[in-house]
């Protein structure tokens, strides 16, 4: 079977499927729990951060209008999460930097339209750990710009805004973020160490790219998030089958000390159609309240009289007086009569 796109998981998931919901969490926690590790530097934190992020989502599924960017919405909402903690944990990142990261003028931005081809010979993992460990070691302010840069490729106008400051501060901590990761590059490498990682910006994008594809959410968190995402799931699909059942008994037409169910028939123009109140061919005094809306005109019809059978109908496109009752596959045609008069 053809593996389904995001979009039709998510349609799926809008309607309670517990099977797409767990698809969804398989294919985006990856990346949603990687990109939070990288921000805020916490295990526990970053786990916390993707369950809160993946509730979040679910909850409010239904207010993502472009499926297809379920993974983009996630990872925003993994991005805001992170820059609140970050807040409260190191409110200068957000509130106190110094002018000196403005930039006189535009950053010398290295062309990064060069690919990295990684040579089968070479094994990168203790390169892409080094690499790793020169990003962490960045100023907090640099290593978040450079991680949502080349990792969730977020244009700096973005940066800017998440940030809360300009776009020429976020260019600034890019550029020297760059320098300072390819000055430890190249002091290791003068030591006798080749990291085989240039040029570093495609390198970058790869490696993150790299470090995705091998990272795993945790399965506490995946289970925590499945187990109430299901339990919203099926609430929600209860609710959506009461508001569409229609039954038999939604309401009632008194006949006398008889009470019969209300059926009820929509026609093309929306308009709901006939109460019928029957009294089970007991004679007496009947009382039936009937409504008709054909063409847009309500009649209402009271039926009443000895030995009357009991049985008002109300059709019709604006027609008082004389009722032609038609049921449901009913062959015969009753004329309601006032005392007895045809």
């Amino acid at each position: 079977m053809m593996e389904q796109s995001i979009r039709e998981l998510v349609e799926r998931a809008k309607m309670g499927d517990q099977q797409a919901i767990a698809a969804l969490y398989e294919k985006t926690s990856r990346k949603a729990y990687y990109l939070s590790l990288q921000l805020v530097k916490d295990q526990d934190q970053a786990q916390d951060i993707l369950q809160d992020a993946f509730l979040k989502v679910f909850t409010n599924l239904n207010m993502l209008q472009q499926p297809e960017n379920f993974q983009g919405w996630l990872d925003t909402i993994v991005i805001n999460k992170s820059k609140d903690y970050l807040k409260k944990k190191k409110p200068v990142l957000f509130s106190q930097m110094t002018g000196s990261e403005e930039p006189d003028s535009e950053p010398d931005f290295e062309d990064e339209r060069g690919y990295f081809s990684p040579e089968k010979q070479v094994d990168y993992q203790e390169t892409k750990r080094l690499v790793q460990e020169m990003i962490d070691r960045l100023p907090e302010e640099q290593r978040m710009a450079v991680v949502l840069y080349y990792l969730e490729n977020l244009s700096v106008g973005q940066i800017a805004r998440l940030m809360e400051c300009s776009e020429g501060t976020i260019k600034s901590r890019l550029n020297y973020g760059r320098k300072s990761i390819k000055a430890q590059v190249l002091a290791l490498e003068k030591k006798g160490t080749k990291l085989y990682c240039m040029p570093l910006v495609p390198f970058l994008y790869w490696m993150f790219r790299q470090q995705i594809l091998a990272a795993a959410a945790p399965k506490a968190v995946g289970a925590a998030v499945l187990q109430a995402a299901g339990a919203g799931a099926a609430a929600a699909g209860a609710g959506n089958a009461a508001g569409v059942s229609a039954g038999a008994g939604a309401g009632t037409g008194t006949g006398g000390t008889t009470t019969a169910g209300v059926a009820t028939a929509g026609n093309a123009a929306g308009t709901a159609g006939t109460t019928a109140g029957a009294g089970g061919g007991i004679a007496g005094t009947t009382a039936s309240g009937g409504t008709a809306a054909g063409a847009g005109t309500a009649g209402g019809t009271a039926a009443g009289g000895t030995g009357a059978a009991g049985t008002t109908a109300a059709a019709g496109a604006g027609t008082a007086g004389t009722t032609a009752a038609a049921g449901a596959g009913t062959a015969g045609t009753t004329a309601a009569a006032g005392a007895g008069t045809a």
